[in-house]
């Protein structure tokens, strides 16, 4: 319960660090869908991210007010490719069962701050590759009651590898070493049961590893 009114009394008034980071992103993609037959579909996609980060910083003293002690200037780019696919099963014009698979990337600067713990960059991070994240589900889908109601039931399965660790010999920094997985379920309903009630629900399990 904070008192939101309550003044903030400094212990020092001077700077100790400014530090501004800019990205940049941007991400051409193409997604075609081929049928085969009457009751098979493919989708298939491919995209090109490019992410650029710049990160400066002037530091100062701690014990000399307004003495600068030092500058950062990082800069890193990352480019990279991720895919998508899936394959569909329509038995019926209302009900679908598909299989999809997917890959994506998080740059090291995605929250575009590089500062680690207290006022420091944290060097050994600017330089860390993306993580890289797969993903693969099996689901259904099914119209029913005139198209009014929306049925959606999913197993699924994201890993990540080469994870961002916290670095236990060096506090404050990150490396690549983990390798993290998550399988799940989710079912959904959405629409409407009578002309006078709808409904909007669903639930998702996690098992995270």
């Amino acid at each position: 319960d904070p008192d939101a009114h309550r003044p903030f009394i400094a212990a020092s008034t001077y700077p100790r660090l400014i530090g501004d980071t800019v990205a940049w992103s941007f991400a051409p993609y193409a997604i075609d869908t081929m049928k085969i037959g009457d009751h098979w579909e493919i989708d298939a996609g491919l995209r090109w991210d490019y992410f650029a980060s710049h990160y400066s910083a002037t530091r100062y003293s701690t014990v000399t007010p307004g003495l600068v002690i030092g500058h950062d200037d990082v800069q890193r780019t990352d480019t990279m490719p991720s895919y998508r696919a899936a394959l569909v099963y329509k038995p019926t014009m209302n009900g679908s069962v598909y299989f999809d698979y997917g890959t994506s990337f998080n740059p090291s600067a995605e929250s575009l701050t590089q500062i680690t713990s207290g006022r420091g960059l944290g060097i050994a991070n600017a330089d860390l590759a993306p993580e890289k994240n797969r993903s693969f589900e099996f689901g259904t889908k099914w119209n029913v009651l005139d198209n009014g109601l929306a049925l959606t039931a999913a197993v699924f399965r994201l890993e990540k590898t080469n994870a961002r660790l916290p670095d236990p010999n060096n506090p404050g920094f990150n490396f690549l070493a983990g390798a993290q997985r998550v399988d799940g379920f989710q079912i959904g309903a959405l629409g409407r049961l009578t002309p006078d009630w709808q409904i909007s629900a669903g639930y998702t399990y996690l098992d995270g590893s």
